[in-house]
C-alpha cells in the first residue's frame, strides 16, 4: 500500500522542545502495510515472500527475512500473525529492531544485513583480492556481497535489539 513523503515540518534553529526529537514528525520515517506469511515478532526484519502463487502476492506478502526469502523490505513496527497485516518501515529510524551483536560485535555506523531469524548482524568483509586461504597463489572463492538493509546507529554487543537507520530497498 502506497504512502507519501510529505514533510509536515522543517524545525529551525531557534525550536526547541517542540516534538523536533521524533522522526516521524517531519516524516523522516517512511512506512507500508504488507501481509504476514508467518508470525513476526516486531522489531524483526522482514523481506517479500517469494514462495506465494502469484506475482501480486509476492510484492505484498513477507515472512522472516532469511535466506529464502531474499528481498529484505525493512523492520517490522509491529508484531503480526499469519494473514494479518503489518506495518514496515521501510525507511528511517527504527528504535528497536533486532540485532545479533553478540557473534561479531556491531559498532554504530556498521552496515547490516539480513541474519537469521529476522535479525540483522553486522556484513561481512571481504578481501579486495580474493585469494584468501591459499597464501595468496590462486583466485579464491567469488562470492556476492550480501544486501546492506540498516545502518548500526549504536554500539550492540549481546544478541537484542539497538536502534538503526533503514535504507530504502524496496
Amino acid at each position: 500500500m502506497a504512502t507519501n513523503t510529505l514533510i509536515q515540518k522543517l524545525f529551525g534553529v531557534d525550536e526547541t522542545g517542540v516534538g523536533e526529537s521524533d522522526a516521524g514528525v517531519s516524516n523522516r520515517q517512511q512506512i507500508e502495510t504488507f501481509r504476514c506469511s508467518e508470525a513476526i515478532t516486531a522489531g524483526a526484519v522482514v523481506s517479500l515472500d517469494v514462495s506465494q502463487t502469484s506475482n501480486g502476492l509476492r510484492g505484498m506478502v513477507v515472512a522472516l527475512a532469511d535466506a529464502a526469502d531474499y528481498i529484505p523490505v525493512g523492520v517490522a513496527v509491529s508484531a503480526g500473525a499469519i494473514d494479518t497485516y503489518i506495518d514496515v518501515t521501510i525507511r528511517g529510524i527504527v528504535e528497536e529492531a533486532l540485532t545479533k551483536g553478540d557473534a561479531v560485535g556491531i559498532t554504530a555506523g556498521d552496515r547490516l544485513v539480513v541474519g537469521t531469524a529476522g535479525k540483522l548482524e553486522k556484513a561481512p568483509s571481504y578481501r579486495s583480492d580474493q585469494k584468501e586461504g591459499d597464501g595468496g597463489a590462486g583466485t579464491g572463492a567469488v562470492t556476492q556481497q550480501a544486501l546492506i538493509v540498516a545502518i548500526a546507529m549504536e554500539d550492540q554487543a549481546a544478541d537484542g535489539s539497538s536502534r538503526v537507520f533503514v535504507l530504502n530497498n524496496y
